[in-house]
């Protein structure tokens, strides 16, 4: 696989994940007059946006979790399978305890 194609398979995972994060966050919030504290503590640099480098430095353990669930074989590489597994939500699942 290609520098370029491991760098945008691995943006779509990071953006996939923020807008799972964002949303899930969104939704159990009561807060909607204000931005929400885990907004705001992505948003390290108060301009009211998520860039890519802000969610990557503050969410690391996220999208390393998001990465292994889309890895259903473990083998450290996401093919396109598992990709297209993931989209149909068909991915590891965290077991619940």
């Amino acid at each position: 696989m290609t520098i370029f194609k491991k760098n945008v398979l691995a943006t779509l995972i990071v953006l996939a994940g923020l807008g799972t994060a964002v949303g899930a966050y969104a939704h159990n919030t009561s807060d909607t007059s204000s931005r929400g504290t885990m907004f705001e503590s992505i948003d390290t640099n108060n301009d009211n946006t998520l860039s890519l480098d802000e969610y990557m430095e503050t969410m690391p353990q996220f999208v390393e979790n998001r990465f292994n669930r889309m890895d259903t074989n473990s083998d450290g590489i996401i093919s396109l399978d598992e990709f297209n597994q993931c989209k149909k939500g068909k991915g590891k699942r965290k077991s619940k305890s």
